[in-house]
């Protein structure tokens, strides 16, 4: 298991589980840093599975749900999967206000985000 500042990242055979440490996603410094590290992980590691899990997450800027985005762009363009899971009530009502939850395979539970990747 890898960790920093930003992220816990766990091998559970051949899904990616990426935790989320911060609360609250705000700074530019940091979503710029978070967002290269993501990219990283499915652009080099080619990472084919990637479970993000937002447990820990109480907020996040516009910005952030950008490079989200972009990230699942990268993720289906090389024939990856992405899978959110354990997203709060309060920050899911932010997916679904910008109809994000359309666009993104969210789960309830890290068991549910885990068995969608195995499908």
């Amino acid at each position: 298991m890898q960790s920093n500042d930003y992220f816990e990242v766990e091998e559970r055979g051949d899904v990616t589980i990426v935790r989320i440490l911060l609360g609250k996603i705000l700074d530019e410094r940091d979503i710029q840093s978070m967002g290269r590290q993501l990219f990283n992980l499915v652009e080099v590691q080619r990472a084919s599975r990637v479970l993000l899990d937002f447990a820990a997450v109480t907020f996040l800027s516009s910005c952030f749900l950008g490079k989200l985005y972009t990230l699942e762009k990268k993720v289906k363009k090389i024939g990856a999967k992405l899978v959110l899971c354990r997203i709060s009530p309060e920050m899911s009502e932010v997916f679904d206000i910008t109809r994000l939850n359309r666009f993104f395979d969210i789960r309830i539970t890290e068991e549910e985000g885990l068995g969608a990747l195995a499908s």
